[in-house]
């Protein structure tokens, strides 16, 4: 077995892996790496294991895209709608996917001499990866095809439109001099007019250097103007007149059928025989919110379709899938411009793959070796770690030193991080993300240092992730920090590390002791965390650093929120107030069971509450009836509550015809009830003035009276467990009310 986990795997885990996919990197130095590091994920066959798992992955993307694009080439009158969209959330892989599509079809070559194409297919491992080869090879015997791909946020001038910026790196893919927009566009007049070829020849006699050369240079205007001069003197008499005529002016707007007129036209001149494939990236967040942006762009891709019949291609991507997001005004039409069967969509289904694939493949004796371990620990991993309840061997093989299911709730984390955080930068459910992150742990945590048995927990990634959480929230972990230096074991930092995180996903999933003990399982052959990481949790509570409620759990105890538990624990409850608590929650229950029948009539419930102190036949329920069926509550302390003076007392005339509840241990139930207590009491103090808190205050007032709620619905649940546990007496008889039923009602019917 390897010493340290950075020797389980076929590559090195702390190289560094580029966040993001930037589409303007387009060298073929850039494009060799991308393509390398690039995962294709699905294409398993009907009845794989996997294929549940992933049902729709890469591969069967890239050819579900590659045949709609075929069978529209094939239609007898070309394709009507040449529009494909492709569609997945931040980080899902669409940018890879696109650019590494749209610039195969181009056929870029690699620096060491092979094409782009050819490299990207060989990525295609999946057990059906000829699919795609033979989709492609259908598709190249159909069409020579050309490419640009940009991304228009990149690349959009002053907030030009998609068809301008279209124009414009055409004119650069196909050789005319796009850094100069008029000088582009007087080189397509020219061609249009049949000079451009005097031109050549103009401008070499002039300039002394060809315009192919010259374009790209820093004075290409001014040399294009001495040219026009000589070619068309009349016009421009001075060397610089065509300059100067232009000098401090925009190109006139060009609208969405002049932009398509002008790519038909310089794909005419420049290549006739070609097929145009334009790939846009970040085109719904480009248009929406400005309805012109949304018209000209549908204006733009009908023209396409209309006029060029399947001579250029317009492949935009966008993070919504059509179908789901038509309420949108983009969308909308879209779902009229993008035919179903040329859409895609990246499913995050496919993440995990990437990042097992990617990062954490390993080298076959590693994954011998960790077979064994699985073995050994699996059961253990099963009751005590976290997501592993159906854990297979594989499975742990592929995401050792993580567990499998951290991929999904790491997500969830970061999704709800950078949607609340202003701090967090870059994509929601990212594969870069989590590469990045699992890098980091590698290289500046020491994890791959680790001696194998290691797991990632949760309050490592905490360790990379701090520094994207709220203010207050880092605020808060200080404090915890701060008081915790003698805490030995390091288990209360490491469970309020992990409450920090998983607090972010409690409205979904609540962060429970058991949940943290879980995220915080750190080596194959520990035990059971659960009663240690609770006791840390409860101390932090205790010192008010962790704040709970029933329905979400534990949290970061805010400063604002600290003041506000100090304000709440203060607050006393007296006996009194506890009682009526109880006779309004033994009210509540009696509102529950139906009236008993006796020869069809029904006869209506009374209720009598003491507590053998200060409060003796207090009425709960009183009918106002000649006939009733009276249940008498009594709440007792323990030497009140013994069985054979209560069996005495029924048989008394005074308890005759009372049906007699005593309770049992009433400790939990007076807890609940101050509680409760508090709650209503601070929501209380509040609520009067709710206008003039700040946004903090407001929000920990709605999070009292949910507490409340809860609190209420578990004082009711309390008070009948107490009394289901306790003993009914009837006429010097004793009843068990379990023997009855499990609630109050079943019992009392």
């Amino acid at each position: 077995m390897s010493e340290s986990i950075r020797d389980l795997f076929a590559q090195d885990v702390t190289r560094d892996i580029p966040p993001v996919v930037y589409f303007h990197e387009q060298s073929p130095e850039k494009l060799a790496l991308e393509v390398d590091e690039y995962i294709i994920t699905g294409g398993w066959p009907e009845g794989h294991p996997n294929k549940a798992r992933v049902p729709e992955g890469i591969h069967d993307q890239y050819v579900r895209l590659v045949r709609g694009i075929v069978s529209e080439l094939r239609r007898a009158s070309g394709p009507s709608l040449p529009t494909a969209w492709i569609s997945g959330f931040y980080g899902s892989g669409k940018s890879s996917f696109a650019k590494l599509f749209g610039l195969a079809l181009d056929g870029t070559t690699l620096p060491d001499g092979r094409t782009l194409t050819q490299a990207w297919l060989d990525r295609d491992q999946s057990p059906k990866s000829q699919e795609l080869r033979q989709a492609w090879s259908e598709l190249e015997a159909l069409v020579r095809p050309i490419a640009v791909v940009f991304d228009v946020g990149g690349v959009a001038r002053d907030n030009e439109h998609i068809h301008s910026a279209v124009v414009r790196q055409v004119q650069a893919r196909l050789g005319y001099c796009a850094t100069q927009p008029h000088v582009a566009d007087f080189e397509l007049k020219l061609e249009r007019d049949g000079t451009y070829d005097r031109f050549l020849e103009v401008f070499e006699e002039v300039v002394e250097k060809p315009w192919s050369v010259a374009r790209t240079q820093s004075l290409a205007e001014e040399d294009f103007s001495l040219a026009m001069s000589e070619l068309f003197p009349k016009h421009y008499p001075d060397p610089m007149s065509w300059f100067e005529s232009r000098a401090g002016t925009a190109l006139a707007a060009t609208s969405p059928e002049d932009a398509v007129t002008a790519i038909r036209d310089m794909l005419a001149f420049r290549a006739p025989d070609a097929t145009l494939f334009v790939v846009v990236d970040e085109v719904s967040q480009y248009v929406l919110g400005s309805a012109d942006r949304v018209d000209r762009l549908r204006v733009f891709a009908s023209a396409l379709g209309a006029r060029l019949k399947g001579k250029a291609w317009l492949v935009a991507l966008g993070q919504q899938k059509i179908e789901e997001g038509a309420d949108q005004s983009f969308l909308t039409w879209a779902k009229d411009r993008f035919p179903p069967h040329l859409r895609v969509h990246l499913a995050t289904t496919n993440i995990r793959d990437v990042v097992h694939r990617r990062l954490l493949h390993k080298h076959p004796d590693a994954a011998r070796a960790l077979r064994g371990l699985y073995g050994d620990h699996h059961h253990r991993l099963r009751l005590y770690a976290y997501g592993c309840d159906d854990l297979t061997e594989e499975e742990f093989v592929e995401a050792y030193p993580m567990l499998p299911q951290y991929v999904d709730l790491i997500m969830q984390i970061t999704t709800q991080l950078r949607s609340r955080s202003s701090r967090a930068q870059g994509d929601d459910q990212a594969i870069r993300g989590l590469l990045q992150l699992l890098g980091e742990l590698f290289r500046s945590h020491g994890l791959a240092d680790a001696d194998v048995g290691h797991l990632v927990t949760l309050d490592r990634i905490y360790d990379v992730q701090h520094t994207a959480l709220d203010s207050d929230v880092q605020n808060s972990m200080s404090r915890i920090l701060a008081q915790c230096t003698g805490d030995a074991s390091g288990l209360q930092v490491a469970a309020a590390k992990a409450v920090a995180l998983l607090e972010l996903i409690q409205d979904t999933i609540p962060t429970t002791a058991d949940l943290v003990a879980r995220c915080l399982y750190d080596r194959l052959d520990r035990g059971n965390r659960l009663d240690a990481v609770t006791e840390a949790l409860h101390d932090l509570r205790a010192r008010n650093l962790l704040g709970y409620s029933e329905k979400h759990g534990f949290k970061v105890q805010s400063s604002v929120g600290e003041e506000w538990e100090r304000e709440r624990r203060d607050i006393g409850i007296s006996r009194d107030a506890i009682g009526e608590s109880i006779r309004e929650a033994l009210k509540w229950q009696m509102g529950i069971p139906e009236r008993p029948r006796l020869k069809g009539r029904a006869f209506p419930w009374a209720a009598l509450y003491s507590d053998g102190r200060s409060v003796a036949d207090a009425i709960l329920l009183d009918p106002r009836d000649d006939a009733v069926v009276r249940v008498d509550f009594r709440y007792l302390v323990s030497d009140e509550r013994i069985r054979s003076t209560w069996v005495k007392k029924s048989a008394e005339s005074t308890f005759e015809n009372r049906i007699v509840w005593v309770c049992a241990d009433v400790t939990e139930l007076e807890s609940t009830c101050r509680e409760l207590g508090k709650s209503q009491r601070m929501v209380q103090r509040f609520k009067a003035r709710q206008a003039t808190l700040t946004g903090a205050r407001r929000l920990l007032l709605t999070q009292e009276e949910n507490r409340a709620e809860d609190l209420l619905a578990r004082l009711r649940k309390s008070i009948e467990t107490t009394y289901l546990k306790g003993r009914v007496y009837f006429r010097g008889r004793t009843i068990d009310p379990f023997e009855h039923g499990t609630t109050m009602a079943a019992v009392l019917k």
